[in-house]
């Protein structure tokens, strides 16, 4: 059986996504910085190499993210379903009225071909209790095929 890596390369799409929107509005909540969890240049879990275990820094006026979800995109198609904010808001060690804060993110690849070298742009979204949609910040990982 082959391995699969994920070796990330941050690209300037997250930038050329900002510069093409209108962006969030004043109560809207703001992800910065989508990167590779604890370190990990691969961004994999050790368990499930379909697993990327990833973090994005937030901020929210408001203080009201509990009640919220998270969306997850994969090459900027929406990948499952809305989640609640709420358990992953505390596994990042923030509680109801946290303005700032790490929030830790899953996402599960569902890709139906692997090629080595293949890019896929992963990215995520949060929407604020009130219904506030944050921007979507994006990372660029490279498949390599070990």
């Amino acid at each position: 059986m082959r391995r699969v890596g994920l070796l990330p390369r941050i690209l300037p799409i997250g930038l050329l996504l900002a510069a093409g929107a209108c962006g969030p509005g004043p109560h809207a909540p703001a992800l910065d910085e989508l990167r590779c969890r604890n370190g990990d240049a691969a961004c994999q879990s050790s368990s499930d190499p379909f697993l990327l275990e990833l973090e994005v820094d937030l901020v929210d006026p408001d203080g009201d993210l509990m009640g919220g979800a998270l969306q997850r995109f994969l090459d900027g198609q929406l990948l499952g379903d809305r989640e609640p904010l709420d358990a992953l808001l505390r596994a990042g060690g923030m509680t109801a009225g946290t303005t700032e804060g790490t929030l830790p993110v899953d996402l599960g690849l569902e890709l139906s071909e692997l090629r080595d070298g293949m890019r896929i742009e992963v990215a995520v979204q949060i929407e604020d209790a009130a219904g506030h949609a944050s921007n979507r910040p994006a990372l660029v990982l490279e498949l390599t095929l070990r």
